[in-house]
C-alpha cells in the first residue's frame, strides 16, 4: 500500500528518520489510517516539489515501466500509446 505522510515518532534503533520528516513509500498494511507503523527502511525522504497525495502515488509508477521494459520488451526510441 502507497503511503505518504510526515514522520510522528521513531523507534530507538532508527537513525534515518526523525519526527516531522516528509517521507513516502509503501506498508504492507494498514495505508489507510491516520497513523500507520512502517519500517523505515520502506521509506523515503519526499521530494519538496511533490505534494503528499503525488508522492503517494509515486510507488505505483514503477510498475508500468516495469510491465513495458521487462515483460512487453520495449526498448528505447519505440512509442507506446496510452488509451485511458
Amino acid at each position: 500500500m502507497a503511503l505518504s505522510g510526515r514522520v510522528e515518532a521513531v523507534g530507538a534503533k532508527v537513525t534515518t528518520l526523525q519526527a516531522g520528516d516528509e517521507v513516502y513509500g509503501d506498508a504492507p498494511t494498514g495505508a489507510f489510517a491516520e497513523y500507520a507503523i512502517v519500517s523505515a527502511e520502506r521509506l523515503a525522504p519526499k521530494p519538496v516539489n511533490l505534494s503528499f497525495e503525488e508522492a503517494a502515488a509515486t510507488p505505483w509508477a514503477v510498475t508500468p515501466v516495469q510491465a513495458l521494459r521487462d515483460v512487453g520488451g520495449l526498448q528505447a526510441g519505440q512509442k507506446v500509446l496510452i488509451r485511458y
